[in-house]
């Protein structure tokens, strides 16, 4: 059976507190077992001492612990074996104040950005 999600989540944009911590939980079925992956900004995952995955037979979770600014970004998990896969994006957003080595951009300089997620299955 190729895999699948089986429950959609309730919000695929989080926005959360710097410092603060959190855990997406996906259950989903497919047989055989399913291989996980999961990534950040199509990469690997920021800090592997803050940021842990976790899969068992039919829920796969990542947690993450004292958010900073440079953890926000664009979260994926890839669920897939022989019979096929399923992919689903989850955008962090970390709100907190700014630390002084960030650079501020006037509004000027600002440009409206738009997100799109997409349930790839």
């Amino acid at each position: 059976m190729p895999p699948r999600f089986t429950k959609e989540l309730a919000e695929r944009t989080l926005t959360l507190p710097v410092g603060s911590s959190t855990a997406i939980e996906l259950p989903f079925a497919a047989s055989p077992q399913p291989t996980v992956t999961w990534s950040f900004n199509g990469g690997k995952l920021p800090d592997p001492k803050r940021f842990k995955t976790d899969t068992i037979t039919a829920m796969t979770s990542l947690t993450m612990a004292k958010l900073v600014r440079k953890d926000a970004g664009k979260y994926s998990v890839l669920v897939e074996n022989e019979h096929g896969k399923c992919e689903l994006d989850v955008t962090l957003l970390v709100l907190g104040k700014v630390a002084s080595n960030e650079h501020l951009y006037s509004p000027q300089q600002m440009v409206a950005i738009t997100t799109y997620l997409q349930y790839k299955q």
